[in-house]
């Protein structure tokens, strides 16, 4: 993996545990990335993210019920 493909990674782990993304582009820029180096990897890690959201199945039996412990969402069968 090349520094850029370890840039758009970072990214995406970053935004997959919720950090803000002007909070992720301040710290790539004090490690020394271009402002071009970031925004092309962000354009990237957001378009991967994406492709990877519109894959997942549509579910319509499944509803979201969230743990009271971290809000993650854990889906269960709708009763009908």
């Amino acid at each position: 993996m090349n520094e850029k493909e370890q840039l758009v990674s970072f990214i995406k782990e970053q935004l997959g545990h919720g950090m803000n993304i002007d909070a992720i582009k301040n710290m790539v820029r004090v490690q020394g990335w271009t402002e071009a180096d970031i925004e092309q990897a962000v354009i990237q890690a957001q378009g991967e993210i994406a492709n990877v959201n519109s894959n997942v199945p549509n579910t319509p039996n499944q509803t979201p019920a969230y743990s009271t412990i971290n809000s993650t969402p854990v889906f269960t069968e709708q009763l009908e």
